[in-house]
């Protein structure tokens, strides 16, 4: 199934049925955790803020589309190149609640999973210079009007790739392997998870690092978007009815062919020989990974341009 760019701004991902939705009317209740934001913002190896960025942008919350009459853009934004020739470190900062939006040294591909919610591998296309590893990066710095909503911000993104990059894309929905993350026993979880006891949203529901994930706040479906990064270019879909937001801590030793690098760049050594998440998930969390096929979808990139510095 194939889908224009200019169709997916009115649908969203529903299990894996693009269904058309409405306009949010929720304007500004999204909280800024700026200590949440200050982590993120932090000078990060390249290898890990490329998992770490997509890893917490849950599909389900900020793949909505508004059906507007008019796009939603940034008031101001600046997108200049940045020219350090350091792929090692990368950073962002995005606060709804001042309705700003800040990245430094980013990849165009980098811009685009976070703008539309996927892993590296529901992208494909595009020329060369628009890859993480490759030597174009950008720096932007973007206001909106005023406080906005998490997905708000991300429309906003999206506008700024078609006017200033001239992002032109279709989605594809293929069939492919999946993971399904299930309740290993029912009625059971395990203990090193509970109920959230606070409402606050968080716009990165998980922090995670190399082999840990830690939630005060989070749903199942953040919980399987984040272990995507960790298996092997297949998706996780949250199948295991439970609808409560969790706090949990997990713990584990990631599979080294998962972790993203440029040719000549030695992953830091491994400082846990611990469980491996397969192994993880049921003893610390009481879920566990199933084998499936489902529908993923994937953006080909059609074509996309240098943007002119400002």
């Amino acid at each position: 199934m194939r889908y224009e760019s200019s169709d997916w701004r009115k649908y969203r991902k529903a299990d894996g049925e693009l269904v058309k939705i409405n306009k949010p009317t929720n304007i500004g209740g999204m909280s800024s955790d700026t200590g949440e934001c200050e982590d993120k913002m932090r000078k990060t190896p390249l290898w890990v803020a490329l998992l770490s960025i997509v890893a917490v942008l849950n599909p389900a919350a900020s793949r909505a589309q508004s059906k507007t009459s008019s796009r939603l853009e940034f008031e101001v934004s600046s997108v200049r190149p940045n020219r350090s020739g350091d792929i090692r470190t990368t950073a962002v900062r995005p606060l709804p609640a001042s309705g700003t939006y800040t990245a430094d040294n980013q990849s165009v591909s980098q811009l685009i999973r976070q703008a539309y919610s996927l892993k590296p591998f529901q992208l494909e296309g595009g020329p060369k210079w628009i890859d993480d590893f490759g030597p174009d990066k950008y720096d932007i710095v973007a206001k909106a009007a005023g406080p906005v909503t998490k997905d708000q911000l991300l429309l906003m993104l999206r506008t700024l790739l078609d006017d200033r990059f001239k992002l032109k894309f279709h989605f594809e929905t293929r069939q492919l392997p999946i993971y399904a993350l299930v309740v290993a026993r029912k009625g059971v979880l395990g203990r090193n998870i509970r109920k959230s006891n606070t409402d606050e949203p968080r716009f990165f529901p998980i922090r995670q690092s190399q082999g840990s994930m830690d939630a005060v706040n989070a749903t199942m479906q953040d919980l399987a978007w984040s272990l995507s990064s960790f298996t092997m270019g297949r998706l996780v879909v949250d199948r295991t009815g439970l609808a409560d937001h969790f706090a949990f801590t997990l713990e584990f030793t990631p599979d080294a062919a998962v972790l993203p690098r440029p040719a000549g760049i030695e992953l830091p050594p491994r400082v846990s020989s611990g469980p491996s998440l397969f192994q993880a998930l049921p003893e610390q969390l009481g879920l566990r990974l199933e084998s499936a096929k489902g529908p993923v979808e994937v953006l080909i990139v059609d074509s996309a341009g240098k943007p002119t510095e400002n």
